[in-house]
């Protein structure tokens, strides 16, 4: 669990560059010690 924060920066970044190609579905979430998101195709 040190890394949070990195992990999160790093979804946000993936959101940014995948914008064109994909849509958002749910935010970064921490379940447990799993950090999920979900995309669509646009």
């Amino acid at each position: 669990m040190a890394h949070i924060s990195m992990a999160k920066e790093l979804m946000e970044k993936w959101t940014v560059d995948l914008q064109d190609v994909a849509k958002l579905e749910k935010p970064p979430k921490l379940e447990g010690r799993r950090m999920t998101m979900l995309f669509t195709s646009r």
